[in-house]
């Protein structure tokens, strides 16, 4: 009897031991295993100060945060719909699946052909990761990711999502940039001249004196208009920063043409620092003539714009619609109402 309830003693303590290393190991899943290979999630995106873009035939892409900023190849601002979508991508990696050992080829030679190098930086140029992206699974559900000097490859998803994730990463220079028909912060701008060619009678000046905003004719810089607030001014400017275009076309063979030609209007935002002014020159669109730009007077006169090509003076070349800038595309007089 004695040795029958010695072997139970035994055996419940076995199972006890047992159930208690069981829950040791799901509370600290610490193992010898090498897991490094799959964790291709960043946890916090503010950890992310540098991402370094890559793949053949195609050039670099570097964007980098400075301060709430991003900037892409250290000169452009970043549009934010793509970084944000990057940036939830990085934080929301997941494994769907291990692919298996009969795949490792074509999985590795698709790599080689068309891999997307991806490194991630921290705040002091600290390298967080490096992988590879690769194309997408044949149920187009997951997509293959390979951490550097690692052998393993992977089938990755965003948070149990079927979505290619790839197209997050692999985005074209033009298509990161910033679409902002003035990509300058309101603190930046010291006052912006609106002139009219074709109507010069509704050109007008904003000028920043002290901490308020002024009014005035273009031609009389010591003659201000009286009854305009000083918010309404402030408010145009920050809407002129907040406008977007449609998107680049730097590659528009008609560009120096339409370059050449006096625009309908043509804004110029001063900026601090002694920097030259930023100018923006619109020249409105007439879908149904065979030249892309009317400047008739007929057509001016009518106002029935709905797109428009902006020169602008740093290089680039856009087209917007009507909407995009209908609160800063004002006259004198509607301005003087400060409405």
């Amino acid at each position: 009897m004695k040795n029958k309830n010695f072997y139970l003693i035994l055996i419940s303590f076995i199972v006890l031991a047992s159930a208690s290393w069981f829950l040791w190991r799901k509370i600290n899943p610490k193992s010898t295993i090498d897991t490094a290979d799959r964790k291709f999630a960043i946890e916090d995106a503010r950890d992310i100060h540098k991402i370094f873009l890559a793949k053949r035939g195609a050039d670099p892409i570097t964007l980098e945060r400075k301060q709430d900023i991003w900037y892409v190849n250290g000169k452009y601002r970043v549009f934010k719909s793509p970084i944000n979508n990057l940036l939830d991508a990085m934080t929301g990696l997941s494994i769907k699946s291990i692919p298996p050992k009969s795949a490792y080829e074509g999985i590795m030679k698709d790599l080689a052909e068309v891999g997307l190098k991806v490194e991630i930086y921290g705040k002091n140029d600290e390298k967080l990761k490096t992988y590879y992206i690769g194309g997408v699974t044949n149920d187009e559900t997951g997509v293959y990711f390979l951490m550097d000097g690692y052998r393993q490859p992977y089938i990755m998803h965003l948070n149990k999502k079927q979505s290619n994730i790839r197209h997050r990463y692999d985005i074209a220079l033009d298509d990161w940039r910033d679409r902002s028909l003035v990509p300058l912060d309101p603190a930046e701008i010291t006052g912006v001249e609106v002139s009219y060619p074709y109507q010069p009678e509704s050109s007008f000046v904003i000028r920043q004196i002290e901490n308020s905003y002024k009014l005035s004719i273009p031609g009389s810089s010591d003659q201000h208009l009286d009854g305009v607030k000083s918010k309404f001014l402030r408010s145009y400017i920050e809407n002129l920063c907040i406008a977007q275009t449609e998107n680049f076309q730097n590659r528009n063979p008609e560009r120096n043409e339409i370059a050449q030609m006096i625009p309908f209007c043509r804004i110029a935002a001063g900026r601090t620092g002694g920097q030259d002014s930023l100018i923006v020159s619109l020249y409105p669109i007439n879908e149904e003539t065979e030249k892309p730009v009317d400047l008739s007077p007929e057509f001016l006169n009518r106002k029935k714009f709905f797109r428009f090509f902006a020169n602008r003076s740093d290089g680039d070349f856009l087209i917007l619609q009507i909407q995009q800038i209908s609160s800063i595309l004002r006259n004198l007089e509607e301005m003087k109402k400060g409405e």
